[in-house]
């Protein structure tokens, strides 16, 4: 098998969470993580890649195109530049596990860091008109929402340069073919595999999520340990209906019920895991004694030496309110939302 580079895209902060598991895949190489973007060379199957639960996306990388400005001039640049790069060769391996039509529909998918004196639409433009030119496939600038093309061609600018690739999957990694039902201010896919993974969450363990929502978080554990015991609570009615639609076929060993996470139906000291997404933005009104109450009851219902994971921007109200047998060990701020948020891990001292 060939050994090729890879460009994987990620949610801001979770460097550690996506290198650990790309180190878990014994064909890779050459690992180098920066702001959002990871590079490393994979000799093993491409299809094999798809099962990456913390990248939001991952792309055959073609390539980067140097001098690249914040003036117009860097339109041509870039327009004469897209053909040096091999797209035929890279569609050839993408067919080694997908069907390509001989005329594939293509999208280009373009972002800009940094101010520019020119938008995506006219880079995205410049791009496909040169990959017409070349009789590459057909394309479609407008795509209906939630549809997606054959191809997707990724263009981001990145200092002085724009890093070129294709996608390997036909949607993003992020999209997960269980969120059949949604609900505003549901967890990101991505970022509920990671808290798991923070978690420590293996076979055999059981865990709670006390505010579980569209049920995200169990999806994610119940596709990583589908015999695991998991509990899934929430205050909405809603909600719950929801995530009985995602888990649907998924977890069948999930308990799903309507409750307050400050007064939870559970047992003590029954309970190995707790990974939640707490309450915040626009999500809910402000309740000034919630974080206490709730702190209060997963360490109750927590065994000794187990593990809270907790998505918040309460972190300093937590440590405040840490009168417990919980102990704070560490916190990862990501960037979610357009906001500043941090993923924090507890544990229950014995």
């Amino acid at each position: 098998m060939a050994n090729q580079t890879y460009w994987g895209r990620y949610t801001t902060g979770l460097e550690h969470a996506v290198q650990k598991e790309l180190r878990s895949f014994s064909k890779l190489s050459s690992l180098s993580i920066s702001k959002r973007n990871c590079f490393f060379r994979y000799r093993g199957k491409i299809k094999d890649l798809l099962r990456m639960r913390t990248l939001d996306d991952v792309y055959l990388y073609l390539g980067a195109i140097p001098n690249i400005a914040t003036h117009r001039k860097s339109l041509s640049i870039i327009e004469n530049s897209i053909g040096r790069f091999d797209f035929r060769h890279a569609l050839t391996r993408l067919s080694s596990h997908r069907t390509i039509p001989p005329m594939p529909v293509f999208r280009v998918t373009v972002s800009l860091a940094g101010g520019c004196n020119y938008n995506r639409e006219e880079v995205a433009s410049r791009v496909a008109g040169e990959l017409m030119r070349q009789k590459l496939g057909k394309w479609n600038p407008q795509p209906k929402r939630g549809s997606f093309p054959d191809i997707d061609v990724r263009i981001h600018k990145q200092g002085s340069k724009c890093l070129v690739g294709l996608r390997v999957g036909t949607f993003p990694l992020y999209r997960r073919s269980y969120k059949k039902c949604h609900l505003k201010g549901a967890l990101k896919s991505t970022v509920a595999a990671s808290m798991l993974q923070m978690a420590s969450l293996h076979a055999g363990l059981s865990m709670l999520d006390p505010t579980c929502g569209t049920g995200t978080i169990l999806a994610e554990a119940a596709i990583a340990h589908s015999s695991n015991r998991l509990i899934g609570i929430d205050r909405s009615q809603q909600a719950i209906n929801c995530a009985k639609i995602n888990l649907e076929g998924l977890a069948p060993h999930v308990n799903l019920s309507c409750g307050d996470a400050r007064n939870l139906p559970i047992p003590t000291n029954t309970i190995d895991r707790i990974v939640a997404n707490l309450p915040w933005g626009q999500q809910v009104a402000k309740d000034h004694d919630f974080i206490q109450r709730f702190l209060m009851e997963i360490d109750r219902v927590l065994v000794s030496n187990g593990i809270v994971v907790l998505l918040t921007p309460e972190i300093d109200e937590i440590k405040l309110s840490l009168k417990t047998a919980l102990q704070f060990r560490r916190a990862y701020p990501i960037r979610l939302n357009g906001r500043t948020v941090d993923i924090i891990r507890m544990e229950k001292k014995s």
